[in-house]
């Protein structure tokens, strides 16, 4: 049936091959000390368990925290529900917090936990609280009468630990004994760094309200390639890793069918009539995992108006009506999106909705009344969608825990069927020349980084400002002048205690004001989990107010930018304010057009000093840094499409925005890489960073959202570089830093990065709109021939005597230049004058840059709230005595 539709609607199928299913292997547990009750349970498993499920439950009778990390459908939920009964057996008054990452699933285990404790004769309740659980009333309620509350760290973070006065909340803490965790491969990332600090504060919490650590961990993973070490950085504790190994849980078989679109047909023309022909003429349900916000939206558009006798086109060759629902449907925005939740079979499914939205479709997931879902890698996880007969993967995913989870969503109950489209990536490139390399991708590298002092201090405010969660759980006087230090036990990343006293006495780090200030009085819903800093609500104002989700400052300049067409739930909406201040995005219902923002290349300012460079080494004539960046995205308008027209590039300053330019800045790391042969004519600089980025992924696969590439030209001379040399930047997009572009120095990595980038260049895939030229492919021979000798120590900063009288004075940025609002999230600062208060010093007179409030009211700040940008703000020596600022490029 597959490979008939394929065939009639000329997609050529590349290689087809059965995955194997495979026996199971049986262990008893009768000889284990388990409680009566426990043994009750596993009864129902007469042959007895996998051995990775033995091995968890010798573990948990050991005292150990452990974690299983096998395979989709191995088991790992009955571990939990396993050791959750012999917890609540052996003693009455223990309560067990299981933690999910998603709503959904936590919704889904909610009933199997029932199910589970009524089969083993427990009777305890189960309550799930969640952010459709609004009273806190009646959270506290649920708290108070269940043994077993299913949270997500959300929920955890924003409510649990924010109302610690509580005396439910209190009491719960204070008989919590174990603590569940799924799912742990999904930590990493900022999400991860996050979420450590809530695990941390959680069993502070815990640890003093029972005075004493009486808290066990127990979780579930995904195999990832560093599990013992991920697991201690998450949970500050050590944990046993239970992996593949021992996986003896048996599989369904599965056909894997690798296909390519037709010849002559783009991939987002013919996969919108692939998928609606799975629809008609098929009876299978199937899960499409496409990797972008904007391509799920676009995807599922497409089919929604298909349905209503639209073109089967694709977006971009749309005929531009205003909307293929009947006339009745359009009178309310919010009644014909809930007919459209209700009635397409096929939805979309991203981060970023409104609740009511994402259960509106997890309602139907469960039900089994939709036919498809398109989703983003949101619903990579562990959710058991009953009825799944398909899969069908848009590109290949760049780690085998991301293949092996998506992959993993059928052949849960019976046989499956895999399809895997070639979207033209790199990935897909190596698989579809060599289909044996499927399986040969590396594991996801779970990375952390809770040195990030933007993470660091979001968790200090909620940890240890005055009146936070410490004063509260210790009974400290949050109004006396008294002894205000913090007394605490477990294991804290370095630079975490030294943050939290400081802004417990008041002496916040410049750099952090506006974090203090988004978080005003309450920072635990402030500042969401999964992001560096606050969202971006999205808002439509038509009489009653309609939010149509949230975004975070990065995908707000890829998909919500001042006259970007933003989709939701198949509706496009025009973008017609941004409050910067307010974070909020304010739009209007739209024709079905397409937009994409235009701007200049990403400008990166290295921050070569001595406390700016973390490491640099010289390969030949190759010089690598990894060092502090300042990073600006700038969008100067926008194209659009209307049908199968494209349209002139709107410009701004337009009806959207006041300004030239819409931009975010922020500070980052990254590796900057110089060479000669880059200043060669004709070499493609910017080609080369792109085809670093790419092979970089291949080689340590991060997310790429979280990654990315561009190039600069050193501002000054120093030791090492000249003014004006060209180099490449392959840098962290987290504000902050995760310093994951920092694996690139590690020993034997950027040799095999350059290697990897000589192959993709070579497979014929890399596009240029010029071509590629000889200068550029000579130039990559030369990176990679450096690359192959032994890494030296590289010198930067030799020292040299100032010369006399240079700095006499204060160094100030000049009237006409720029800096960053350090105190302001980084935004422009234009200087029009510089004096010296008489008490208070320095200060800048001028004006913000890009933002729609009052763009013209003139401010003043002190000299250091406002920092200077390398490379972009010119500086000067400001006299004391005349009051006159003297450039230094005079």
């Amino acid at each position: 049936m597959i490979t008939s539709v394929l065939q009639r609607l000329g997609w050529s199928l590349e290689h087809q091959r059965q995955l194997p299913g495979r026996k199971a292997e049986y262990y008893p547990v009768s000889d284990l000390q388990l409680r009566p009750e426990t043994h009750r349970l596993l009864n129902r498993y007469p042959e007895g368990v996998y051995c990775h499920q033995r091995l968890a439950l010798e573990s948990y009778l050991e005292g150990e925290d452990l974690c299983v990390a096998t395979g989709t459908a191995s088991g790992k939920s009955l571990v939990f529900y396993a050791i959750g009964v012999d917890c609540l057996a052996a003693d009455p008054g223990a309560r067990i917090l299981a933690i999910y990452p998603l709503k959904a699933l936590a919704r889904e285990q909610e009933s199997r936990w029932k199910k589970e404790l009524e089969w083993a004769g427990i009777e305890a309740r189960v309550g799930r609280i969640d952010g459709g659980v609004r009273d806190p009333q009646q959270r506290e309620r649920i708290l108070a009468s269940s043994r077993v509350v299913l949270m997500t760290p959300d929920i955890i973070h924003a409510w649990l630990l924010s109302s610690l006065s509580s005396r439910r909340v209190q009491r719960f803490l204070a008989s919590l004994r174990l603590v569940i965790v799924d799912e742990v491969h999904v930590y990493t990332g900022v999400f991860g760094s996050n979420t450590a600090y809530v695990f941390r504060r959680l069993q502070h919490a815990a640890h003093t309200l029972a005075s004493g650590d009486r808290v066990q961990f127990v979780a579930a993973s995904a195999t990832v390639a560093n599990p013992e070490q991920h697991l201690a950085e998450l949970f500050g504790r050590t944990v046993r890793v239970i992996g593949d190994q021992a996986d003896t849980s048996p599989r369904h078989e599965r056909q894997l069918y690798l296909v390519r679109p037709p010849t002559g047909q783009s991939l987002y023309t013919a996969l919108p009539h692939l998928l609606r022909a799975f629809v008609d003429e098929t009876p299978y349900r199937f899960l499409t995992f496409v990797d972008s916000r904007r391509q799920t939206e676009q995807l599922a558009t497409i089919l929604a108006r298909a349905r209503f006798n639209k073109p089967e086109e694709d977006l971009a060759e749309a005929d531009g009506e205003e909307s293929g629902e009947p006339e009745a449907e359009r009178k309310s925005d919010a009644a014909s999106a809930d007919r459209l939740l209700e009635r397409l079979p096929v939805l979309p499914y991203r981060s970023g909705y409104e609740e009511t939205d994402r259960e509106a479709i997890q309602s139907r997931l469960s039900e089994g009344t939709l036919r498809g879902i398109i989703s983003t890698s949101a619903l990579e996880l562990g959710l058991d969608i009953q009825g799944l007969d398909m899969v069908i993967l848009v590109g290949i995913p760049q780690t085998i825990t991301s293949l092996q989870q998506r992959i993993g969503r059928v052949g849960r109950h019976g046989p499956g069927t895999i399809v895997l489209i070639d979207a033209g990536g790199l990935a897909d490139e190596l698989v579809f020349n060599e289909p044996e390399r499927l399986f040969d991708r590396p594991l996801l590298p779970a990375v952390l980084h809770l040195e990030n002092r933007r993470i660091q201090y979001i968790h200090a405010l909620c940890f240890a400002s005055r009146g936070g969660e410490y004063d509260t759980l210790t009974g400290t006087d949050v109004e006396g002048e008294g002894e205000i230090a913090l007394r605490v036990t477990g294991s804290w990343p370095p630079g975490f205690l030294e943050l939290c006293q400081a802004e417990r006495a008041g002496q916040v780090p410049l750099d952090l004001h506006n974090l203090k200030a988004d978080g005003g009085d309450d920072p635990w819903h402030a500042f969401p989990l999964r992001d560096v800093g606050v969202q971006y609500t999205v808002e439509q104002r038509t009489g009653d107010l309609v939010r149509l989700g949230s975004l975070s400052s990065a995908q707000l300049m890829r998909e919500a930018y001042p006259g970007a067409v933003y989709y939701y739930l198949t509706r496009p909406y025009r973008v017609v304010r941004v409050s910067q201040r307010e974070k909020k995005v304010l739009v209007k219902r739209e024709r079905y057009y397409t937009t994409d923002p235009y701007g200049p290349p990403v400008l990166i300012s290295p921050q070569l000093t001595p406390e700016g460079v973390h490491r640099a080494v010289r390969m030949g004539e190759l010089r690598a840094v990894e060092c502090e960046l300042y990073v600006s995205e700038r969008v100067f308008g926008y194209t659009e499409r209307r049908g199968g027209n494209k349209l002139p590039p709107v410009k701004y300053p337009c009806e959207y925005w006041h300004l030239a330019s819409f931009g975010r800045n922020y500070t980052s790391t990254g590796v900057i890489l110089s060479h000669p042969v880059l200043s060669h004519p004709g070499v493609q600089v910017k080609l080369l960073a792109d085809l670093l980025l790419e092979a970089f992924l291949l080689v340590v696969p991060f997310e790429r959202s979280e990654v990315n590439s561009s190039t600069g030209k050193h501002w000054k001379s120093q030791t090492g570089f000249q003014e004006g040399e060209p180099f490449l930047a392959i840098y962290d997009q987290t504000y902050g830093s995760l310093r994951l572009t920092g694996r690139l120095l590690e020993p034997g990595v950027l040799p095999e990065v350059v290697a990897e980038a000589m192959h993709v260049l070579r497979s014929g895939r890399v596009e240029a709109p010029e071509g590629i030229l000889d200068a550029t492919v000579q130039a990559l021979q030369q990176l990679a021939e450096d690359c192959v000798g032994e890494p030296e120590p590289l010198e930067l900063f030799a020292s040299s005597p100032e010369p006399a009288g240079e700095l006499e004075g204060e160094r100030v940025i000049v009237p006409g230049s720029v800096g960053w609002i350090v105190t302001d999230d980084n935004q422009e600062f234009e200087v029009e004058r510089v004096f010296c208060h008489p008490k208070e010093g320095l200060r800048y007179y001028g004006r913000r840059r890009g933002q729609m409030e009052q763009p013209d009211v003139q401010v003043w700040f002190p000299a250091a709230n406002i920092r200077p940008i390398p490379g972009i703000s010119r500086m000067g020596i400001y006299d004391y005595e005349t009051g006159e600022v003297r450039p230094l490029d005079e």
